[in-house]
């Protein structure tokens, strides 16, 4: 039987990493000024998420009312659904309902493995569970998409109106994230057209030869994820990336994650130059309807 490997590296996923002030009263948990931690909480970004308050078994958040943590001023509060054991404490976190981990191609590892401690399964109250695991390759841009990026919100609802004028309203899912973006500004591919380029690389961990995105490539990079997807398989939008040094990335934060589907189809439209040695490209863009 093969030797079981030791783990390369154990990752807290999640939001506070255990150092969150809080006091409980009811249903409803309040942010303290104690502690370190600073924390700036957008209005319903955990909803659905999990709150753990240390030792003891946590419970489900079902409204998030902004604020910054650790600040008398603009305190945020949780909304939980069912009521836990603790009045107060020091030691409290946050289990993102998504969560992305960034890998670096070197790092020295064989697989993922997402484990729970047994005292965190106790916390939990039993309520922990994975719905699904998305493994893919991280293609940023060197050339960012033009302002103007819009993000609708499509609700779960639809109303019935009746000849009286009467109508209801029926809730059938969990409203859900539409993002458009495109480069409407134009696509420099001067830097990567011929074979003897040699474009500027970057890197998101800092590491040149491990380089994943080349100036000028950013048209051809998105068209051809476009062509091999083929509005079939998921992708995961992330907006920004900090760069810097380290194996691992961790992005657990509602508004740094979209999963989705990719939409509409690929245009590319030449504002100046010859074919294949210098075009200015535009007009290149997508939509990500988020899965739910």
């Amino acid at each position: 039987m093969a030797e079981r490997q030791k783990p390369a590296a154990s990752i807290d996923a999640t939001v506070g990493q255990a150092g969150l002030h809080w006091e409980r009263n009811g249903q409803q948990l309040k942010a303290r000024t104690t502690g370190a931690t600073e924390l700036l909480v957008r209005e319903g970004e955990f909803n659905g998420a999990r709150w753990h308050p240390g030792l003891t078994a946590g419970a489900q958040i079902s409204h998030t009312l902004g604020g910054q943590w650790e600040d008398s001023k603009n305190l945020p509060e949780l909304h939980l659904a069912s009521t836990h054991t603790g009045t107060s404490g020091a030691s409290g976190s946050i289990c993102a309902s998504t969560a992305v981990l960034l890998i670096q191609r070197s790092a020295a590892f064989q697989g993922v493995r997402i484990t729970v401690a047994n005292s965190e399964r106790v916390n939990a109250g039993g309520q922990l569970k994975l719905n699904r695991l998305v493994i893919g390759r991280l293609l940023p841009h060197y050339q960012p998409y033009s302002w103007g990026r819009v993000i609708s919100l499509q609700m779960g609802g639809s109303a019935t109106e009746l000849r009286d004028r009467s109508s209801s309203r029926v809730v059938d899912a969990q409203p859900r994230r539409v993002v458009d973006v495109a480069w409407a500004d134009g696509i420099d591919t001067r830097p990567a057209s011929e074979d003897s380029d040699t474009p500027d690389l970057v890197d998101v961990f800092g590491v040149e030869d491990e380089s994943q995105a080349a100036k000028g490539a950013t048209a051809w990079e998105v068209y051809g994820t476009l062509q091999r997807f083929n509005g079939d398989q998921p992708v995961v939008y992330l907006p920004r990336i900090e760069y810097g040094s380290g194996q691992f990335k961790i992005l657990n934060r509602r508004d740094q994650i979209v999963y989705g589907r990719l939409e509409g189809d690929a245009r590319l439209e030449t504002i100046v130059g010859d074919e294949y040695t210098g075009e200015v490209l535009r007009g290149l863009g997508f939509t990500i309807r988020e899965l739910i």
